[in-house]
């Protein structure tokens, strides 16, 4: 069985993301290893090879004198970008974000070679089943299992 290591400072956001997209089954097709920290996620990928990382932003606690890109640039997550990019090239990220993703934030996102996709928040239930839908396709790709959704 594949290994999926999810990256998510909430425990909830990026889990929550995964386990909507399997509503319908009892089990997942693959197993989970969650880190809530880059540095724990850097550390895991260090001790195992996994093919697919889920990992939220990990955006810094905003002073109220930040810029929104002071805040955006700075986020965590662009140091799992690196690291994977930069030593890990069998490894695709996905992002994934509740936060509205700026189209420049996307960008950034996807201009790493690491990055598979990025889910941003959907704004109504339309785009949360097409998000929903992507992510389970990508998702049962990665284990070989058959979508069915």
């Amino acid at each position: 069985m594949k290994k999926l290591l999810i990256a998510d400072e909430d425990l909830d956001t990026v889990q929550g993301y995964v386990y909507r997209a399997y509503l319908e089954t009892d089990e997942l097709p693959f197993e989970v290893q969650i880190t809530t920290t880059v540095d724990e996620a850097i550390r895991e990928l260090k001790r195992f090879p996994y093919e697919l990382v889920l990992s939220s932003e990990f955006l810094p606690e905003a002073a109220p004198e930040m810029l929104w890109d002071d805040v955006f640039y700075k986020g965590d997550v662009l140091r799992l970008l690196e690291f994977c990019t930069d030593n890990m090239p069998q490894t695709k990220v996905c992002v994934v974000t509740f936060f509205t993703m700026t189209p420049e934030g996307e960008e950034l996102y996807r201009s790493y070679p690491c990055v598979l996709d990025v889910f941003g928040r959907p704004m109504n239930d339309r785009e949360y089943k097409a998000k929903d839908k992507r992510l389970r396709k990508i998702l049962d790709a990665y284990a070989g299992a058959k979508t069915v959704v």
